[in-house]
């Protein structure tokens, strides 16, 4: 599951995918005009990329995205913004307190979706 969300940690919009499929396949769907327009990317190591990063600084989004251990010129990172992606992950932890959603019981991905984008009223 791919979340854009805003400030405060609120959710924007959900991406489903497999869960052996690559974070690159939601970057288009996350990556479409939204309002507000965002500032930063805060992603986790599976985004890191070249081609992905100059996506982000085509758009005029700063990508903070810590580099692959296995990056031979590592990528500098702005760590104090890094750390507010633990609102992020906050907001997982909430959605997936909600029995409903962490068993997936629904057989279509657009009712799954459609209970996921209510989820988050109730906090």
């Amino acid at each position: 599951m791919h979340a854009r969300y805003g400030t405060q940690g609120c959710p924007l919009g959900f991406v489903p995918t497999g869960g052996q499929v690559s974070d690159y396949e939601a970057t288009d769907t996350l990556m479409k005009p939204l309002f507000p327009e965002p500032q930063n990317h805060a992603g986790r190591r599976g985004y890191d990329s070249d081609c992905f990063r100059q996506d982000l600084l085509i758009h005029g989004i700063l990508p903070v995205i810590p580099p692959r251990k296995s990056r031979s010129a590592p990528q500098k990172i702005d760590w104090q913004r890094h750390r507010d992606r633990n609102r992020i992950e906050l907001m997982f932890n909430r959605l997936k307190q909600v029995r409903h959603i962490t068993t997936r019981y629904d057989k279509t991905a657009l009712s799954f979706i459609s209970f996921l984008d209510l989820a988050p009223a109730r906090f």
